[in-house]
């Protein structure tokens, strides 16, 4: 995870799915977090991008 924050966000997230009783809402739920692991997957992977480019620089 890159920060506490986003680290935060996913677990409430989480949280919020356990409990949830609602199908609509459940699914929801499971929407924005499968999205938001996507985002930060994303970024992740372009930071180590953006690392090997700096590596192959030198």
């Amino acid at each position: 995870m890159p920060n506490n924050d986003t680290a935060a966000r996913v677990q409430r997230l989480q949280r919020a799915i356990k409990a949830e009783t609602d199908k609509g809402r459940k699914r929801a739920l499971q929407s924005r977090l499968r999205d938001l692991c996507h985002t930060l997957a994303r970024r992740d992977y372009r930071a180590k991008l953006a690392a090997l480019g700096n590596m192959a620089a030198y």
